[in-house]
């Protein structure tokens, strides 16, 4: 969610934010969003909106709770 991470995301198309990527899903920690979207001050400037808003418009995104890092789907090695 931090811009140098999430940067890339979306682009710019006939003067309107785009998914970059508009088949993919996006899979982000629950704490990662609440955090993203109520930055504290001095985080405020290293969270853009625009870099994720539109995904969660077109519902890209899968949100992860688990705390140990379990993805529902298999490992990549």
């Amino acid at each position: 969610m931090h811009f140098d991470h999430a940067g890339g995301n979306t682009s710019i198309e006939d003067g309107k934010i785009v998914p970059t990527f508009p088949n993919a899903t996006y899979w982000i920690h629950q704490d990662n969003w609440d955090l993203a979207n109520s930055p504290s001050e001095k985080d405020r400037g290293s969270y853009l909106a625009e870099n994720w808003s539109v995904l969660a418009q077109n519902g890209m995104i899968e949100y992860v709770t688990d705390r140990e890092g379990n993805f529902p789907f298999p490992e990549l090695k």
